[in-house]
This record gives C-alpha cells, sequence and structure tokens, in this order.
C-alpha cells in the first residue's frame, strides 16, 4: 500500500504554477495583480480616477501582490479582507454620481450648525 501526503486543495487566491507555453518550465501566474491592473486600466479609462487616488492604488497592488504570493488558506484570507476592503473604498467614492441637490442640502446643513443662514 503507498502512502501519499495528503495536499489541501489551493485556494482561488492563492498562486499557480503552470507549465510555460512551449519551455517545459514553469512560471507563477499572478491573477490578482493582472486583475487588479486591468481594473485599474477601465477606471482610468472612465477618467474614474485622480491624483488622490494614488495611496489607495499602491495599497490595492500591494494586496493583490500578497496575494499572489500568500501561501495557506490563512494568509489567502487575512490578505484577502485588506484587499477587498481597499477595493470597495476606492470604488465606493466613484460609483456615485455627483448630486447637486444633495450638495446643496449638506453646505445648508453646514451653514445652519454655524449660525449662518445659507439664504440671504
Amino acid at each position: 500500500m503507498t502512502r501519499t501526503a495528503h495536499r489541501p486543495p489551493l485556494s482561488n487566491l492563492s498562486p499557480r504554477v503552470r507549465k510555460g507555453a512551449g519551455t517545459g518550465g514553469s512560471s507563477p501566474t499572478h491573477r490578482n495583480r493582472s486583475a487588479i491592473e486591468r481594473t485599474i486600466a477601465e477606471l482610468r479609462r472612465a477618467d474614474r480616477l485622480g491624483e488622490l487616488d494614488a495611496g489607495a492604488l499602491a495599497l490595492i497592488r500591494t494586496t493583490a501582490a500578497a496575494l499572489d504570493a500568500a501561501e495557506g488558506a490563512y494568509e489567502v484570507a487575512m490578505i484577502g479582507r485588506v484587499h477587498i476592503t481597499a477595493l470597495a473604498g476606492l470604488l465606493a467614492g466613484h460609483l456615485v454620481e455627483k448630486d447637486d441637490e444633495l450638495d446643496r442640502f449638506l453646505a445648508s446643513l453646514r451653514s445652519a450648525e454655524m449660525g449662518n443662514s445659507p439664504n440671504p
């Protein structure tokens, strides 16, 4: 009877090694980095990113690379949580269309708090 070591299945977010085309070697697959770069490219193409997003983009790129390098379910879960939170934070500011009426309402609230009347 041959005994083999039990290997847990790889997470969908963990790095994969696949045979390189025609080389017989292997190269890592960086699916998270590739996906985040495609997302960033689409946001740029839609003119939905600005200079103020630089920090969030750096964090998202870093967590995507960390996900690709993660080993084991615990690392994937911990890094994945930070990655998803950072990505959701970036996208949240860009998913809502500008609402001039809401801006006027919020300005009137701020004026009232300061004791100023919004309408003379």
